[in-house]
């Protein structure tokens, strides 16, 4: 995804932050292989090089992505659109089948581009992975300066860009990541 990660798991023991950090390495890698446009075996770039052409059967996860972006589309008017094309169109770019999971594209100018979904649904899933392996109290900065600290009752994240509290470096296990 082309983003760097630092993870920072306050209070766990080493062992454990390790296992939370390889099941946040292992997921982010299975989002980047599913949700990636550039690379040529991903089922996106599958859906690009082909769907405007005939109907491409997709996954669960990625079919349940598409139309949470086609719910998004909708509710905010066209303004958050992950298709892209280099005709102006009306209505959607891509229709979903969900009897048959597949997706057709309007045209052969549309491509989907899950960059930024596929990020802001990475943090959840990391959210998720800290919150189950008992790091509630974790911190995870995105971009260098945009920050997502999971609260202390580890239900709501606060995600901003100064609001990230300090802690104390020496009481933690931390490990950085580049996700390229």
């Amino acid at each position: 995804m082309h983003t760097r990660m630092e993870i920072v798991l306050p209070r766990l023991e080493e062992s454990m932050a390790q296992s939370v950090v390889r099941d946040v390495e292992q997921r982010v890698s299975e989002l980047e292989r599913l949700m990636n446009r550039f690379d040529n075996a991903s089922p996106l770039a599958m859906v690009n090089a082909v769907a405007a052409t005939q109907a491409v059967e997709i996954d669960e996860e990625l079919f349940m992505a598409l139309e949470l972006c086609e719910v998004f589309r909708r509710g905010t008017g066209g303004y958050f659109d992950v298709a892209a094309a280099e005709q102006p169109r009306s209505g959607a770019a891509y229709l979903l089948d969900g009897k048959s999971h597949t997706i057709r594209l309007a045209s052969a100018d549309v491509k989907i581009d899950l960059g930024g979904f596929a990020k802001g649904f990475a943090l959840e899933q990391v959210c998720r992975i800290t919150r189950e392996g008992d790091a509630a109290d974790g911190e995870i900065t995105r971009l260098e300066a945009e920050r997502a600290r999971l609260s202390e009752d580890g239900d709501k994240i606060d995600i901003s860009l100064n609001s990230l509290r300090r802690r104390e470096r020496e009481q933690t296990s931390k490990k950085e990541i580049l996700f390229v």
